[in-house]
């Protein structure tokens, strides 16, 4: 199960424009799918254009669902507050998602409040998490809104979300599976009684490797000691060499002759 603290982390400069994660309370249970919505309030402003850069999540407990499957790469998915939006990229290994949204070109700037984008996460694992953005008032290398009359960085405060997650109440675990599903996917599939046993059978076509009869596992045996078995007959690896070394000197025996036969034809001709 997982919570969204409703004490939520609050950075604030003074009021004015602002970017809040929404909701700030919901249950799921790992392994399940949840959406974080990115919204944008202008507090009475004309804006240009808004730059997410960076809203950080923890990739151990989160993890960031693909919104567009024909781009490379993971994105977020856009709101529609701003006709154009660039740079939707997601960082997985470091928990990074970035976005830029602006208005067109000689268009119309735009204010008031409303969702700039949606962070679709599936929780992975139990723990406490932040969706917190980047942002130190007055500066402008990292989450910023611009003024339409001026083109400065407006935003005047951020609301981050703090996470906890728990495996719930039914013992799932990081995978999704119960310990009880997942042996029963192991059973189901022919898996878990040669595991338990020790067994290292395997099959390609019809010819399967076993261990010895013995029980001793045959990966660790001499390739000359091990037995394959090939349409129904059990062959050790080393009659099988001795065939092929058989096979060889066969051949070579036969190439030699021909070429003896053909060097004896050209002298009775001379």
């Amino acid at each position: 199960m997982l919570y969204f603290g409703s004490s939520l982390l609050k950075v604030k400069a003074f009021g004015g424009a602002s970017l809040s994660l929404s909701p700030n309370s919901q249950s799921v249970n790992v392994g399940e799918n949840f959406n974080i919505n990115i919204i944008l309030n202008t507090d009475g402003k004309q804006v240009d254009g808004v730059d997410i850069f960076y809203l950080n999540y923890d990739p151990n407990i989160l993890e960031v669902l693909d919104a567009d499957n024909n781009a490379s790469g993971v994105q977020i998915k856009t709101g529609s507050i701003f006709p154009m939006y660039l740079g939707n990229t997601v960082d997985t290994q470091r928990g990074k998602v970035s976005l830029s949204g602006i208005i067109s070109p000689g268009g119309n700037a735009y204010t008031g409040s409303g969702t700039f984008a949606t962070v679709n996460f599936k929780a992975k694992d139990s723990g406490t998490a932040e969706a917190k953005f980047d942002f130190t008032p007055g500066a402008t290398q990292d989450c910023n809104i611009a003024e339409h009359a001026t083109g400065k960085d407006v935003l005047a405060s951020v609301t981050n979300a703090k996470f906890t997650v728990e495996s719930g109440a039914d013992g799932q675990t990081s995978e999704g599976q119960t310990p009880d599903s997942q042996e029963n996917n192991l059973s189901e599939n022919g898996q878990l009684d040669s595991l338990k046993n020790g067994s290292t059978d395997k099959t390609i076509g019809d010819t399967s490797v076993k261990p010895s009869e013995t029980g001793t596992d045959s990966g660790s045996l001499p390739l000359t000691q091990r037995d394959v078995k090939v349409a129904g007959y059990k062959i050790s690896y080393g009659v099988i060499a001795l065939i092929f070394i058989d096979l060889i000197l066969v051949i070579l025996a036969i190439t030699l002759y021909v070429r003896w036969k053909k060097k004896k034809s050209l002298d009775d001709r001379i």
